[in-house]
C-alpha cells in the first residue's frame, strides 16, 4: 500500500506540473488581457535590464542559463562588442587607399595612382598616394596661386577615401538587427510556454522590429548625406593633429636635408663646432636642399590636412551610428514594443487572436483536472 500511496503522490506533482504549464484558463476577454499583461510586463523587464547590463537583477535566471552559448541574452554586451568591432573595423579598413611602408620597385606609380577604380582598401606607398593626390591637385586647380590648394581638393580627396564607410555601417547594422532579433525571440520564448502565443508575439514584435530598422536606414542615410558635403569640424583635435602632422613633415624634410648635406657638403662627416662660421655653412648647405617644388608643397599640405580632417570624421561617424543610428532607433524603444500600455489598447480580436486558447489546449487542461481529481479522490480512499 505504501508503494501504491507513492506511486499516486507522483503521479499528482506531475500532473499539477502539467496544468502549471498549461497556466490559468482564459475563457473571457478579461483574462486574456490580464495574461498578456503579465507576459507583457516580463518582457518589458527582461529587455530593459539587458540594456541596462543588470545581469543579476530579478531575471537573473534568463541571463545564466547554460543553453545560451551565443550570448544573445546579455544584449548590452553583445552590442558593446559588435559597436568595437564596427569602430575596429572602420579604422582598418574605411579607406579606399590605404599607405603602407612597402617598397615602390618594380611597381609603375602614376599607373597604379591614375586607376580611379582602385580596390577596397588598396594598399599603396607613400609615393604612390602623392601621385594620386597630384592627380586630384591639378584636376582642381582653381584660382588659387601655386603652392596652394583648392578646398574642393580636400572635399574630393575626403569624399574619395571615406566611400567605403556606408557599406561598413550597413553591414553593422544589419548585425546589430540580427541580434537584437535573436535576443527578441529569445525572450518571448521564455516568457510564455504556449508554444500559439509565443509566435502570435513575436510576429507583431516583429513588425515594430522592421520598422526600426527602416527608421535606422533612413538615419544612416541622413548622416551619409551630411557626410557627401563640405568638410566641417570645429573639433579641437583637427587642430591638433594638423599640427602635429606639419611638425612631423617639417622634421622628416630637416632630417633629410641634414642627410644630403653631410653626403653632400660634409663628405658623409656631419660635425658643427659651436662657432658662427659653422652654423652658416650648415644653414646655406640646408638651403639649398630645400624643395621649391610649388606642386609637392600643396600636395603636402593636403595630405596633411587630410589626414588630420579624416581621424576626427572617422570617431565621430562611429560615435553618430552608434548613437543615433543603433540606440535611438533600434534599442532605445526596445522594452516598449511589447508593455502593458500595448495590451490595454488590443481589441477583443486581438486578444482573442493572440492568446485564445484552441479547444485541444482546454480539453486537455479538462482532463489534467479531472485526472488531478480522481488521483487525489483515490488517495484519499487509500488512508481510509
Amino acid at each position: 500500500m505504501p508503494q501504491v500511496r507513492e506511486e499516486i503522490n507522483q503521479l499528482i506533482k506531475k500532473t499539477e506540473l502539467e496544468l502549471v504549464n498549461l497556466g490559468d484558463a482564459r475563457p473571457t476577454p478579461g483574462h486574456l488581457r490580464v495574461f498578456l499583461s503579465r507576459i507583457a510586463m516580463r518582457f518589458h523587464s527582461l529587455t530593459a535590464a539587458a540594456l541596462h547590463g543588470d545581469y543579476h537583477g530579478v531575471e537573473a535566471a534568463f541571463f545564466e542559463r547554460p543553453g545560451d552559448a551565443c550570448g544573445y541574452a546579455r544584449l548590452r554586451a553583445v552590442i558593446h562588442n559588435l559597436n568595437t568591432e564596427f569602430a575596429t573595423e572602420l579604422r582598418e579598413h574605411g579607406q579606399s587607399m590605404k599607405v603602407t611602408a612597402r617598397s615602390d620597385s618594380g611597381s609603375d606609380t602614376h599607373d597604379s595612382a591614375s586607376d580611379d577604380t582602385a580596390d577596397d582598401n588598396r594598399h599603396v606607398s607613400l609615393a604612390e598616394m602623392n601621385a594620386f593626390i597630384l592627380k586630384l591637385y591639378r584636376r582642381t586647380r582653381g584660382r588659387e596661386l601655386p603652392g596652394n590648394y583648392n578646398h574642393v581638393l580636400l572635399a574630393e580627396l575626403f569624399h574619395f577615401q571615406s566611400e567605403r564607410w556606408k557599406i561598413i555601417a550597413y553591414e553593422h547594422l544589419t548585425a546589430v538587427f540580427d541580434q537584437v532579433r535573436l535576443f527578441v525571440e529569445d525572450v518571448v520564448q521564455h516568457i510564455t510556454t504556449d508554444g500559439s502565443v509565443s509566435t502570435e508575439v513575436f510576429d507583431r514584435i516583429h513588425i515594430y522590429l522592421e520598422e526600426s530598422r527602416s527608421r535606422a536606414d533612413e538615419e544612416l542615410e541622413r548622416l551619409w548625406d551630411d557626410n557627401s558635403h563640405q568638410p566641417i569640424t570645429y573639433n579641437h583635435y583637427y587642430t591638433d593633429n594638423i599640427q602635429n602632422a606639419r611638425a612631423n613633415a617639417t622634421r622628416y624634410r630637416i632630417k633629410q636635408a641634414m642627410h644630403n648635406a653631410s653626403v653632400g657638403v660634409y663628405n658623409g662627416k656631419l660635425h658643427i663646432s659651436n662657432t658662427v662660421a659653422d652654423a652658416e655653412k650648415l644653414l646655406h648647405a640646408l638651403q639649398r636642399q630645400v624643395s621649391v617644388d610649388m606642386e609637392e608643397q600643396a600636395c603636402s599640405e593636403v595630405l596633411a590636412g587630410f589626414s588630420a580632417y579624416y581621424k576626427v570624421a572617422r570617431k565621430t561617424f562611429v560615435d553618430n551610428i552608434c548613437i543615433q543610428v543603433v540606440e535611438r532607433h533600434i534599442l532605445r524603444g526596445l522594452p516598449d514594443l511589447f508593455s502593458p500600455e500595448s495590451v490595454a489598447a488590443y481589441t477583443d480580436e486581438d486578444l482573442q487572436r493572440i492568446a485564445g486558447e484552441g479547444d485541444e489546449r482546454m480539453t486537455k487542461r479538462k482532463q489534467l483536472q479531472d485526472l488531478r481529481e480522481n488521483l487525489i479522490a483515490a488517495l484519499s480512499d487509500l488512508r481510509r
